[in-house]
């Protein structure tokens, strides 16, 4: 089983075939899916440009670069979470946010980071 950087790897391999990286975004995507399958690749339509028939390798390159951008967020931010749980279960009446509402937090202080709403083309 392929991980994350490999499939986006190939999907910014200019050297490959536009089909190839395609495939390898969907694999990504995959990998990666914060809202599942569709919606996040509902974003990354939206963000590119693109459809499901037709990429561009400029439209590929830029969905490579949302992807990595998102995970390294989602990444450090599970990472805080994840500490933050931990402490919160020390004290009386702990009770964990869903997996659901993590996934909410972590969107909203993303999108609040400088530029990425334009990023992501949802100010439009």
């Amino acid at each position: 089983m392929s991980n994350l950087a490999t499939h986006l790897r190939v999907v910014g391999d200019t050297s490959e075939p536009l089909q190839r990286r395609v495939a390898n975004l969907s694999s990504a995507v995959e990998r990666f899916r914060p809202f599942g399958f569709s919606p996040t690749f509902a974003l990354i339509y939206r963000a590119t440009g693109a459809s499901p028939e037709n990429w561009t390798p400029e439209q590929l390159d830029l969905a490579a670069r949302l992807i990595e951008d998102a995970h390294a967020s989602w990444a450090a931010f599970a990472q805080e979470e994840q500490q933050r749980a931990r402490q919160a279960k020390r004290g009386p009446g702990y009770k964990p946010r869903s997996s659901d509402a993590v996934v909410q937090a972590w969107w909203n202080d993303y999108l609040e980071l400088p530029g990425k709403r334009a990023f992501w083309k949802l100010d439009e």
